[in-house]
């Protein structure tokens, strides 16, 4: 149905629904998921997210993270294990089937760390200018037949980590 345009946000209220399912359900092209405790919960997702969450941006998009030489990735935070693996043996790739609006600014924390050959060595840091890893974006615009990629290079922080990124560390 996705591919005639058609969505499904999937709602979980209370603790006793069937968060495996609703989770699947949310994971397909043109789904969603949102979880909703108590009463409070139902009032703020709807006067606050609605919109958001009916607001498909992009469907297909795939997220291939390699890091440097020297580095591995060592985790990854943000989305269910089912929707990321090894590209090969440097790369860890995530696929998102659909990408929405959000008023809370959603995100990826990607952890990295020392290969193994050089963990029993002395912390190095970052040579200035040198990136930690390459980012590799790929996906279909809303409405568009057409994929579009994009690339980017991710580099150390220049001074103090932002709160963000401590919260997420």
């Amino acid at each position: 149905a996705s591919h005639d345009h058609i969505g499904l946000t999937t709602i979980g209220v209370g603790v006793q629904f069937d968060a495996e399912l609703a989770t699947t359900i949310g994971s397909v092209r043109g789904g969603n998921l949102f979880f909703m405790r108590d009463e409070d919960d139902v009032r703020q997702v709807f006067r606050d997210e609605f919109d958001y969450m009916v607001s498909e941006l992009a469907h297909d998009l795939t997220i291939s993270i390699t890091p440097e030489p020297g580095y591995n990735v060592s985790g990854v935070y943000g989305v269910p294990d089912g929707l990321m693996g090894w590209q090969n043996t440097r790369t860890v790739k995530i696929t998102l089937p659909t990408v929405f609006l959000s008023s809370k600014g959603g995100a990826l924390f990607v952890a990295l760390a020392r290969s193994r050959e050089d963990s029993h060595l002395p912390a190095r840091p970052p040579a200035d200018g040198t990136p930690l890893a390459s980012v590799e974006l790929r996906y279909r615009p809303l409405n568009s037949g057409t994929a579009e990629t994009d690339r980017v290079e991710a580099f150390a922080p220049p001074a103090k980590p932002s709160a963000a990124m401590q919260l997420g560390h």
